[in-house]
């Protein structure tokens, strides 16, 4: 379910691509998005009939999320600069751990990427509920150690892999969840602090390659972690 929010928004936001949102533009999108998940829907659902049951539900789900979504940004173009950089964007790095004698590479889709007031930022969909406390940071041991800090290692993964296409000073990055669409952005944020450096990268550097070389150690054995 989560590729046909994806796909539906890439394809809205595709015109808007390296120019700055305006919010009478997002506004023109509304009417648009009937037609855009249905499109998507068939895609996904071939031969699927969206008129009954727990089709027309799952549909009008679809709907409100990605009209709230779409209202969101129409407010946060009126006080904020956002300039499109790129949508669905295929990243993939090789990495040099230490101890590990075999090419290692990451990589993964990110939803967008995005400008702004001048601050670069990655942003990462979910269509299930996040909330901020899952991307505070204050021990970095917690980042491969806690399963709660999971969706804050994939946006530093998303930063690390894009400072590795485009080395940039600092970025944002952050999850637009579906489920907590009050929220707007949530912000990875290192001790109340969510612009990413090159120093925050390169901590996680660290803690990247401690969770490689233990999972590429064959003396050391898987084991399961208590989920809290």
């Amino acid at each position: 379910m989560v590729q046909l929010y994806i796909e539906t928004l890439d394809e809205l936001y595709q015109p808007f691509l390296n120019t700055f949102l305006e919010a009478e533009q997002l506004k023109a999108l509304l009417p648009k998005i009937n037609s855009t998940v249905r499109k998507h829907f068939a895609i996904h659902y071939k031969n699927v009939s969206l008129e009954e049951g727990k089709n027309l539900i799952a549909f009008n789900v679809v709907l409100k999320y990605v009209e709230n979504f779409i209202k969101l940004e129409i407010e946060s173009a009126k006080k904020h600069k956002i300039k499109i950089i790129g949508l669905e964007l295929s990243l993939k790095t090789a990495i040099n751990v230490p101890g590990v004698n075999f090419p290692v590479h990451i990589k993964g889709k990110l939803d967008r990427i995005d400008e702004i007031d001048g601050v670069l930022r990655v942003i990462d969909y979910k269509t299930g509920k996040v909330e901020q406390r899952n991307l505070n940071l204050s021990n970095w041991e917690d980042i491969v150690e806690e399963y709660d800090k999971s969706k804050a290692f994939q946006l530093l993964c998303y930063a690390y892999m894009y400072n590795h296409l485009v080395p940039v000073d600092k970025v944002e990055a952050g999850i637009f969840s579906f489920k907590n669409i009050k929220a707007g952005i949530l912000k990875f944020s290192e001790n109340k602090n969510s612009i990413i450096t090159q120093d925050t990268l390169l901590k996680f550097t660290k803690e990247l390659h401690k969770l490689v070389g233990a999972i590429c150690d064959p003396d050391q054995p898987f084991v399961a972690k208590e989920i809290k």
